[in-house]
């Protein structure tokens, strides 16, 4: 049902606007389903499945969204906590800026 509205959305998202009371708060519902400690694929695919539906949304219908955006920001904050790509260790970073020393110069610095 989410990819369905997902293509409706980015093919006709501005018809979609008088049902936006309805659409929005079911799609924020389940994106945000998401359990820290029972996180499955299925839940991390329906979660991004809402997510990509209400960025055609808003990009469709941005008039009829922004009374919304304050709560879907919230919710794509606390949906930074499952992203892979986020760094939680701050020491990572630092292990990481020092393997860059060995590398050297592609120059020879004798030559002139």
């Amino acid at each position: 049902m989410v990819q369905c509205l997902s293509i409706i959305a980015k093919s006709v998202g501005n018809k979609l606007a008088p049902f936006l009371q309805e659409i929005i708060p079911l799609l924020q519902t389940n994106m945000l389903k998401l359990d820290s400690e029972r996180s499955i694929d299925l839940d991390n695919e329906l979660s991004e499945a809402c997510t990509n539906t209400l960025d055609a949304i808003i990009r469709k219908c941005p008039i009829e969204v922004k009374s919304f955006i304050p709560s879907l920001f919230n919710s794509a904050i606390d949906l930074l906590e499952y992203d892979p790509n986020y760094t939680y260790n701050d020491d990572a970073d630092m292990n990481d800026a020092d393997g860059d020393e060995g590398w050297g110069s592609d120059f020879d610095e004798g030559q002139g």
